[in-house]
């Protein structure tokens, strides 16, 4: 590229580039998106070419098969492939012999003349015959542009990863501040006169205290988004790690019991008692919020109703593609083989981060299997944002 900047066959940041090419010819262009100062549609003849001449009993050679395609044969054949759509244009110029046919075909031979005078100077040079592609079935959108493929859109969207902040979000407002309103609720059984500890824990006590532990070491296990509830200084630690002294039959000292008492007073001063109307409310709101479906589970919806279209091509039901959740979405699993799907412990023995998502077979990312029916609002409870891998899975 440099060296064509200083010898004057590239003219950088102007309109063609190329020196001696014209306008419309694409160049070849380098990673940054500079010019080399080759035409894309240049180089060697391509294998396709060759067998079109080889058909076509003529030389092997680009000028006769330029020639070849403006005979009346030729130009049946261009039509053809029009028709039913078996060629594939990866550059511009490769679709510049199917216009002269469409041209031609729908009567304006001037312009085809035209065109074919334009492009006569580069005909040995530049290939200007279709590629072949699959054969399609004809339909009303033929004319439709498209930037992307299904099949390429499909792959983009299957890739998306759930997003570590929204789900660590989700996962303190739909587990860990309903585990600690439980928390406190039983702390504050044995408060009197506003201090915690005023009644002295008896063995029923103890007993549901040792249940929310239990119950504890099974979410902190299937719920690894947020890790706030692990930190020392947080409120939620606090409770728990005094609890289980407490559960223990050992009496809190000094410190912790000093500790223990301004967390229970900060958390009802910020968020209200459990069970009076406010903190109902609060959580509420909090519960809707968590349930509302991730980009994730939208992405992995529009897959799903990807997956009955035609891949080869793009496609103008845009509508259907991004329309409402319906009633049976709503309900129906996420991957349609859901019980094929094999599930690995978030405690990989492979050492693997908690937050890091695995891809199934099909190159998706698959949430896990038991949060599929609640994806949506008005879910009874929020998704576990828990990913793991996914065997079997079908886009």
């Amino acid at each position: 590229m440099s060296q064509g900047a200083d010898d004057g066959t590239l003219s950088i940041g102007w309109r063609t580039p190329i020196d001696g090419m014209p306008a419309w010819v694409t160049p070849k262009v380098a990673r940054g998106g500079f010019a080399t100062g080759a035409a894309s549609a240049g180089g060697p003849l391509q294998p396709y070419e060759g067998e079109a001449a080889r058909r076509a009993r003529v030389t092997v050679a680009r000028k006769a098969l330029f020639a070849h395609y403006l005979t009346d044969a030729g130009l049946a054949e261009l039509t053809a492939l029009l028709a039913d759509g078996g060629y594939q244009v990866t550059v511009p110029e490769e679709a510049a012999l199917l216009t002269v046919a469409w041209l031609a075909g729908h009567g304006d031979a001037a312009g085809a003349l035209r065109l074919v005078d334009e492009l006569a100077p580069w005909v040995a040079r530049l290939r200007f015959a279709p590629p072949p592609g699959p054969v399609r079935e004809p339909a009303a959108d033929d004319w439709a542009v498209y930037r992307l493929t299904v099949g390429e859109a499909h792959a983009a969207v299957a890739g998306r990863r759930p997003d570590p902040a929204v789900e660590a979000m989700r996962e303190a407002l739909a587990v860990w501040n309903p585990f600690a309103d439980e928390l406190l609720a039983h702390w504050l059984e044995t408060a009197g006169d506003g201090r915690v500890l005023a009644h002295a824990p008896d063995a029923d006590w103890r007993a549901r205290g040792a249940a929310l532990l239990k119950q504890y070491r099974r979410l902190a296990e299937e719920h690894r988004w947020c890790g706030k509830h692990r930190r020392p200084k947080e409120n939620l630690a606090i409770l728990r790690t005094a609890m289980e002294e407490a559960v223990a039959g050992r009496e809190l000292d000094a410190r912790r019991k000093g500790l223990l008492q301004h967390a229970v007073e900060a958390i009802v001063r910020r968020r209200g008692r459990p069970g009076t109307v406010e903190h109902a409310a609060l959580r509420a709101r909090q519960a809707a919020d968590a349930a509302r479906p991730t980009h994730h589970a939208l992405a992995r919806l529009v897959v799903r109703r990807m997956s009955g279209l035609p891949q080869d091509s793009g496609t103008p039901q845009a509508d259907r593609l991004i329309g409402p959740v319906t009633a049976q979405e709503h309900t129906a699993p996420v991957c349609p083989r859901a019980r094929k799907c094999r599930r690995r412990s978030p405690a990989s023995s492979e050492g693997r981060s908690p937050r890091r998502s695995a891809r199934s077979s099909n190159g998706a990312w698959c949430p896990q299997p038991k949060s599929w029916p609640n994806w949506f609002p008005n879910s009874r409870r929020p998704p576990s944002p828990w990913p793991t891998p996914m065997r079997n899975c079908a886009a």
